[in-house]
């Protein structure tokens, strides 16, 4: 999958929640997810979340890129792998989260609360067609907004985009698909800057180096 995401501090602005509508799709709310990071470089994503360990792994660096209307970012690739490890419809205490997500044990390790709305596309054909986020097509546009906590490191936000489909093209797809839908009345006064443009292993190890600096 290729993704583009960015990260800001503070809480999720209400023009940006406007922007969203603006895209005419099946805005989803998602329920609330508590996760525990744990720290192992730029390129590898793990983490304990909803009865699974999943790890992520982004073979080579971010591609930069700029948009016409000036946005910049890094496109990333990432290959996604989870091993499960308690039924998904078990509503009791998990102890494996719990321990964890203990700051007192070694290793680096971030908790976080997570809510987020997700926008799903058909991108099959030229014009997007909104679906709901369940629904699967061979070539999907996902957009998602959301607010994130992270335990000791404050409150944030993050807007993020990916495609999904013929890896051959799905680069250059998700480009155009992104400026088509920050077309759409992206707030001038937030800019979107390849500095701010990361995956989450990045983004913690840029807490990481707030802490030691």
């Amino acid at each position: 999958m290729y993704e583009v995401r960015w990260f800001f501090e503070g809480t999720l602005p209400s023009e940006v929640h406007a922007w969203l509508n603006s895209l005419r799709g099946m805005p989803e709310a998602q329920p609330t997810r508590p996760e525990v990071y744990l720290r192992w470089g730029e390129q590898i994503g793990l983490k304990i979340s909803r009865g699974n360990l999943e790890l992520k792994y982004c073979p080579t660096p971010g591609e930069p890129f700029t948009l016409a209307g000036g946005w910049s970012g890094s496109i990333e690739t990432w290959t996604r792998s989870e091993w499960q490890y308690r039924p998904k419809d078990q509503s009791d205490p998990d102890p494996v989260f719990d321990q964890f997500a203990n700051n007192a044990f070694a290793g680096i390790r971030f908790r976080t609360q997570k809510n987020r709305i997700l926008l799903k596309f058909d991108a099959t054909q030229e014009e997007l067609l909104p679906i709901k986020p369940k629904d699967i097509a061979p070539e999907a546009f996902l957009v998602e907004l959301g607010g994130l906590t992270v335990m000791d490191h404050g409150t944030w936000w993050f807007v993020q985009f990916e495609l999904v489909g013929d890896e051959r093209t799905a680069k250059d797809a998700l480009k155009k698909r992104m400026a088509w839908a920050l077309g759409q009345g992206w707030p001038g006064g937030l800019p979107l800057r390849q500095a701010d443009s990361m995956g989450y292993p990045r983004f913690f190890e840029r807490l990481v180096g707030r802490d030691l600096g």
